[in-house]
């Protein structure tokens, strides 16, 4: 139950990543029929994914759909360029106002809009987790799924790497 939690904390966390930075592409660009059907195949993963882990019989199947899902999102919407763009400027600069930007938002939808809101205190003050470096490793995440080895390395990065 403990890793089942770890799991669903990361893909939510990712989530966020890909909703920031899908944000800003919607604003950037045209309001075609074609990204408007992205968007929206976009609100329903997320939509989906909060309630299929609501139900306490969640299947390693589903969560492996999910994260098949996560990464076709990703590389349909391109999403792994602005990634990369923005940790081009973090390592440029650690307050380029681009990242700053992306992790203030990362911040106030990880502490007001989900479901960790009631921890906000625990983690901001006990620094259980550094939020600012789960935003950038998710960049990275995102960035290297564009590469060869794609979903291996998603699925290794859910399953194996301990930030949380």
């Amino acid at each position: 139950m403990k890793k089942k939690n770890k799991l669903k904390k990361k893909i939510s966390l990712l989530l966020i990543s890909l909703e920031i930075i899908n944000i800003n592409n919607i604003y950037k660009e045209d309001n075609t029929e074609k990204n408007i059907n992205k968007n929206i195949k976009f609100k329903q993963l997320t939509h989906d994914f909060k309630n299929c882990y609501q139900n306490q019989k969640h299947s390693f199947i589903e969560t492996l759909k999910n994260i098949y899902i996560i990464y076709k999102t990703i590389s349909i919407n391109t999403i792994d360029q602005k990634a990369q763009k923005l940790l081009r400027n973090y390592i440029k600069n650690e307050n380029d106002q681009q990242v700053k930007q992306y992790l203030k938002k990362f911040h106030y939808i990880y502490f007001i809009k989900t479901e960790y809101y009631h921890q906000y205190k625990s983690l901001k003050y006990l620094n259980k987790i550094n939020i600012n470096k789960v935003a950038i490793t998710n960049l990275y995440i995102i960035s290297k799924l564009n590469k060869r080895i794609k979903i291996f390395f998603l699925i290794k990065y859910l399953f194996k790497y301990k930030y949380i």
